[in-house]
């Protein structure tokens, strides 16, 4: 009798198991294969075969026609094989502006294609490509975008949409643009970068500056009112938050529209909510004054926020934006019918004063001559109302229009004995002057000293200029003339800077003896 233990019991139980399923796979195997040859042997007497092979764009495939009915079956997919190119070829010569273009061909089908090749830039690179038809200040046209943008070491390819932005710039040749960007085509997800020491944001302006061949007015001068909004003693808690103060910023890039040089321009911050941290839920507003000399622009008469009005609520965090309207002209009231020792004693509960005299100040050592009845920015943060300088395209000098331009002693405050002459025809900076003087030349003096020296000014628009090669300047010259060249605008900056501070100085600083 022969004894077994468990483990050789299981060793013989399985297998004829494995057997059987060995068994079966073989059976399944064969009979697989007969049918398929069968079935091969029964379609190719019912059926007709044309095989077409595959080429580099299209697939191919077996064509199966049924002899006696004529149906018609694709069978026997294969992928297209693509194209085997030649290597680039350069066909058109670029410079250091304008683009070059290779060529190759496909050695099976003939079939060919180009690309540009960029110069290699020193400053940033937007190109867009798509069609400008149709575009207009609320009419958008949708865009590919690719950023190269060397200050903040990005490149990039999005979706993005153009329109045009501004308003007296709207007459002008070259004209501004609102560049939105996209993460889809339908331009439902928002594209935002964070872009040098800005916030988050998928919306820029691409700024023309027409009027300015030289590009650096405004950026220049948003710097430096930058810099006084810093130095400032009591600088409001929300201002500590922005990206600059409140000020735009940018820097310059060039612009390509389908491979093409489109001009010189500067990507610039949106005035806008995001600008000045604002928050939906809060009360806060920015208004801007965009239109030319009225009461109402001037505090000569109350805001009536109708369409022709100058003034109007771009941003609120309320539904019901009542309330800014309301205070906005309580402080028009205030400035309009006070006495002079109301209007000194009160004015800040209406007014950020330290803003105001910074503000003041700005129009005449920039010489911002347009900004007496225009473009002034006033922000609330459900308290007091905050200027903010914006759109200083026109500074040092440049009349609106940039054919014209302003000697350093035109437009300044003047003293007589005890009174002051504004010259801005203003109302608030009239009153502003009239009952804060000696605050006002002693603030100046303080700036004086480091952010409004000439020589610091002067250098400020050296440093910009300078990172903007003189070939791309000439080209920009060549195909959107300005009304000045950028040497002569320039030239015309740094003569115009001495002066202006020195003819300011025998203002302000004598004011303080």
């Amino acid at each position: 009798m022969i004894l077994l233990d468990m483990s050789d019991r299981q060793i013989i139980s399985w297998k004829p198991a494995v057997f059987r399923i060995f068994c079966a796979v073989l059976i399944l195997c064969v009979t697989g294969a007969w049918l398929l040859w069968s079935r091969d042997d029964d379609l190719t007497e019912q059926y007709s075969i044309q095989i077409v092979e595959p080429t580099c764009t299209e697939n191919g495939y077996s064509l199966y026609t049924h002899i006696e009915t004529g149906e018609v079956t694709v069978r026997d997919v294969v992928a297209a094989k693509g194209h085997t190119f030649d290597p680039w070829v350069l066909i058109a010569v670029g410079d250091e502006v304008n683009c070059g273009f290779s060529k190759r061909v496909c050695e099976v089908c003939g079939h060919e294609e180009t690309r540009a090749e960029y110069p290699n830039l020193p400053i940033s690179r937007i190109s867009l490509y798509g069609s400008l038809d149709g575009i207009g200040k609320k009419a958008e046209v949708s865009m590919t975008a690719c950023l190269e943008l060397a200050e903040d070491d990005i490149s990039l390819e999005c979706y993005a949409t153009l329109k045009y932005q501004g308003h007296i710039s709207l007459s002008y040749n070259k004209k501004n643009f609102t560049l939105k960007l996209y993460n889809d085509k339908d331009h439902q997800k928002k594209n935002k970068l964070k872009l040098s020491h800005w916030n988050e944001e998928n919306k820029y302006i691409l700024k023309a500056n027409y009027v300015d061949a030289s590009q650096c007015r405004n950026l220049v001068c948003a710097d430096v009112w930058a810099d006084m909004c810093a130095a400032r003693p009591l600088l409001p808690k929300e201002l500590h938050t922005l990206s600059n103060y409140g000020a735009v910023d940018g820097y310059p890039v060039a612009i390509y529209l389908n491979d093409r040089f489109y001009g010189l321009f500067t990507m610039n911050l949106h005035k806008d909510d995001d600008l000045f941290a604002m928050k939906e839920g809060a009360q806060h507003a920015i208004m801007i004054c965009n239109h030319g000399s009225m009461p109402e622009a001037t505090f000569h008469a109350e805001a009536e926020f109708t369409e022709n009005s100058p003034w109007e609520v771009e941003y609120c965090g309320t539904k019901d934006d009542a309330w800014a309207k309301d205070s906005f002209n309580e402080l028009i009231r205030f400035v309009r019918i006070s006495d002079d020792a109301t209007f000194r004693k009160e004015l800040s509960a209406y007014l950020d004063v330290d803003a105001a005299i910074d503000y003041l100040i700005a129009l005449y050592a920039l010489g911002l001559t347009n900004h007496t009845d225009q473009d002034l920015v006033l922000v609330n943060y459900g308290d007091v109302w905050i200027p903010s300088l914006y759109d200083m395209e026109t500074a040092f000098g440049l009349a609106e229009g940039g054919s014209d331009l302003h000697d350093p002693t035109v437009f300044l405050p003047t003293r007589d004995g005890d009174g002051w002459n504004s010259d801005t025809g203003h109302l608030l900076w009239d009153r502003l002057l009239q009952n804060f003087g000696d605050e006002i030349c002693a603030r100046y003096q303080i700036l004086r000293t480091q952010i409004l020296d000439p020589q610091t000014l002067c250098n400020r628009v050296t440093a910009f200029t300078d990172r903007i090669p003189s070939v791309i300047y000439e080209e920009e010259e060549e195909i959107n003339p300005h009304p000045q060249s950028y040497g002569e605008s320039k030239a015309q900056i740094l003569n115009y800077i001495p002066g202006r501070i020195e003819a300011l100085d025998k203002i302000f600083l004598k004011g303080l003896n």
